[in-house]
């Protein structure tokens, strides 16, 4: 969610991999608060995230499936 982390992976090495336009994120973090993460930071991006995935697939010719990467080990919410 927040914009300093999705300026380190921009420019970092693998930062020209991606489209500019499918990075996604909020005007503030979640303040390693899960909650307000889920709920409320997080719930205002849903619709936007949506979009770059609809775009994604239009683009495709044949769609298989889509790759989740989750993390479920450390940060905001682990424990």
């Amino acid at each position: 969610l927040e914009p300093g982390t999705m300026d380190s992976a921009r420019s970092g090495p693998y930062g020209a991999l991606f489209r500019p336009d499918n990075f996604i994120f909020g005007q503030s973090g979640a303040g390693n608060n899960w909650a307000k993460g889920h709920y409320t930071e997080g719930a205002e991006l849903v619709d936007s995230v949506m979009d770059v995935i609809r775009k994604e697939s239009e683009n495709c010719d044949c769609l298989q499936g889509f790759q989740l990467v989750h993390s479920i080990g450390g940060g905001t919410g682990s424990g």
